[in-house]
């Protein structure tokens, strides 16, 4: 097992310099918080030996969001081919006013403000607005199904004559079907040879990097921007691959730091903004809460090393605790058996009457740290795998790691305010 940060970022880096570049693909999507199909590869070049019962349920998930795909459609589609700008996004219909128009939540920008720009979101609920903008096209999915068993059987006998034919297998994940289904929308929509811009709320997903790389082959002065609203301690997903942006705009120079010097990118080529997503500091929000990871595994390994954790630092945390479950995940049952297992231990151990407040306990990879720290708290950090999850000062720099427990759970304080997200700045869209 691979143990050493700069070893293991080697080992990505000869993998993506070996894969194939179109980027449509799950199989080199390497965000540790997503999906178990994207945190088996990365434990794989790891060195950690995954079992196939696991590899299997990776696959059958991946082909039931797969089927779900085949569903998609766009709306709205009416003369949109004098647009000289896109901002291609993700969303839900809770986003849409009653007038139609958009909020984005990673930009913090209303689609009314910018009508000459064609926003093209990618609704994650499938509940279509009442009313929709002139300048959005929403790409929305007519199955509420959970399994679409008819596309499910259409999706396993192409897989099936597919291994009969010797072919490389193609169209079969999530991502790649996704990526496929959506170019061929907007190839059709928009007229691309007068096309100037394209911007991107940036999460290196194949989807993103897949339509870049597309645009540029048909015409290559079109200029591709994406804006990294979250990261996390080792953020692998962001390697410069085929499709990633011309120009990608972060919030602090730790930010440029980590990805000039390890995951590829020309320092001209990072651009540093104010955040847009988060403008206001809020210590109150983060005191005395204990955050639950947004995707895991392995909970009784978290719940070990939380136990751990509160024998260790007792005398430093107060009677009032709060378990934060992540917004997209509070009504999944694991995740309200995870939180009820962490309450349950929380009522039999004595904490300190005394002390009204406390640092923040974040179990996980997580980009909740980031504003902790800005918010001049510090953080405890339970990590699995500190290679993967962890922030590390070689790529944090103002980052001051104390072990609490070595290679389980990490302090982090922050050096110097504004460096790993610029709040203070005034915010500046200029890339609208």
């Amino acid at each position: 097992m691979i143990t050493e940060l700069e070893s293991f970022i080697g080992i990505v880096k000869k993998y993506f310099k070996n894969s194939t570049s179109n980027n449509s693909n799950n199989q080199d999507y390497y965000f540790n918080s997503y999906n178990n199909s994207s945190l088996i590869k990365m434990h794989e070049l790891q060195g950690i030996k995954v079992n196939k019962i696991t590899k299997c349920i990776a696959i059958v998930k991946d082909l039931i969001s797969a089927a779900k795909v085949l569903d998609f459609y766009s709306v709205n589609i009416d003369k949109t081919v004098h647009y000289q700008t896109i901002v291609l996004t993700t969303g839900n219909s809770s986003n849409f006013s009653n007038n139609g128009d958009y909020l984005d939540g990673f930009f913090n920008e209303n689609s009314k403000n910018y009508p000459k720009i064609l926003w093209i979101v990618i609704n994650m609920d499938g509940n279509q607005p009442k009313k929709i903008a002139k300048n959005i096209i929403l790409f929305n999915n007519k199955s509420k199904k959970l399994i679409n068993l008819k596309n499910l059987i259409k999706l396993l006998i192409k897989k099936i004559l597919t291994i009969f034919s010797k072919k490389k297998l193609n169209h079969f994940s999530y991502h790649e079907l996704l990526s496929k289904i959506l170019w061929g929308d907007i190839k059709n929509i928009i007229n691309i040879s007068k096309l100037k811009k394209i911007i991107t709320p940036y999460e290196a997903q194949p989807f993103q990097n897949y339509i870049n790389y597309k645009l540029k082959t048909i015409n290559k002065k079109i200029k591709t921007i994406g804006y990294v609203h979250a990261t996390q301690g080792l953020p692998s997903h962001l390697f410069k691959r085929d499709g990633a942006p011309d120009e990608l705009y972060v919030h602090g120079v730790d930010h440029k730091y980590h990805l000039c010097k390890f995951l590829g990118w020309n320092k001209n080529q990072i651009k540093l903004t104010p955040s847009l997503k988060i403008r206001k500091k809020n210590i109150k929000k983060f005191q005395n809460i204990i955050f639950l990871p947004f995707f895991f595994v392995d909970m009784d390994a978290y719940l070990d090393n939380f136990k751990e954790l509160i024998n260790i630092e007792k005398k430093n945390l107060p009677v009032k605790l709060k378990v934060k479950i992540h917004p997209l995940n509070v009504k999944k049952k694991k995740h309200l058996l995870f939180k009820k297992e962490i309450e349950l231990f929380l009522k039999n151990i004595k904490l300190n009457k005394d002390l009204k407040y406390c640092d923040p306990i974040v179990l996980g990879p997580s980009s909740v740290i980031l504003d902790i720290l800005e918010n001049d708290l510090g953080a405890y950090h339970i990590h699995n795998n500190e290679v993967l999850d962890g922030y590390s000062s070689s790529f944090w720099p103002n980052i001051k790691v104390r072990k609490v427990l070595e290679d389980k759970i990490s302090f982090y304080k922050l050096k110097k305010k504004n460096t790993c997200i610029n709040m203070d700045a005034k915010k500046k869209v200029s890339f609208f």
